[in-house]
């Protein structure tokens, strides 16, 4: 289960009452444990400036938006101890700068190599037109590059976004219903992962990561509604 330590100078970024300086931020855990040769879950200790943030914080798990004053922000992330959180060594140490007014997920991924880390990926908040919903795609997977396929069910149209290689996210507004979702090598029809169903909701935003590992067949899609 996770837990929330809003502690030291963390805590008086969350109150802060400078909204004009603030930027919206999720973090999420998208690293399966089993390609590590842990537990899947991987319960880690996330701290933030030097300030535990999540202790136990698990695999599919995104939190809450949290409000942050912009500025750049040192996350790391280690093996949770439920003793002492955030005293196991970071496997993940990044810095990640925030903006004035945007809004972003910070999540936890393997790179293009299998490595271990984390990476920040912007949220379109824009309103959609009234019976459209906006869906973006990242590749946040141990993964070459795909070809997201989305196509409403029983129809024609839907999109394809092309060629996205890892940490890179796109995105397209689609028309409410219900879409099938297929990742697939790029510039071929070779699927590996899908079809997976998604119900797009009108004037509606929802981020798609897909994380895991192609080789070791834990390739999954995350979602997150913001």
């Amino acid at each position: 289960m996770k837990q929330f330590f809003l502690v030291g100078a963390l805590l008086g970024a969350l109150s802060s009452s400078a909204a004009a300086q603030d930027a919206t931020v999720y973090i999420g855990h998208g690293i399966n444990g089993t390609d590590l040769a842990l537990t899947e879950e991987l319960p880690v200790d996330v701290t933030v400036n030097g300030s535990v943030l999540l202790a136990g914080f698990e695999f599919r798990s995104f939190t809450d938006g949290l409000v942050l004053p912009e500025g750049p922000y040192r996350i790391e992330i280690g093996v949770a101890d439920p003793v002492n959180p955030g005293t196991q060594p970071a496997l993940i140490d990044v810095t990640v700068d925030l903006f004035s007014g945007e809004n972003a997920t910070i999540l936890a991924f393997l790179d293009d190599t299998g490595a271990l880390t984390a990476g920040k990926f912007l949220n379109n908040t824009s309103m959609s037109p009234r019976l459209n919903g906006y869906v973006s795609a990242a590749h946040t997977a141990f993964a070459p590059a795909v070809d997201l396929r989305l196509g409403r069910v029983n129809e024609s149209d839907g999109g394809i976004l092309r060629g996205v290689t890892n940490g890179v996210s796109a995105g397209q507004v689609l028309e409410a219903g219900l879409f099938g979702i297929d990742v697939v090598a790029a510039g071929t029809k070779t699927r590996v992962l899908g079809p997976l169903f998604l119900p797009v909701l009108p004037q509606s935003n929802t981020a798609i990561y897909v994380v895991g590992s192609l080789s070791n067949g834990t390739l999954e899609a995350l979602t997150l509604s913001y």
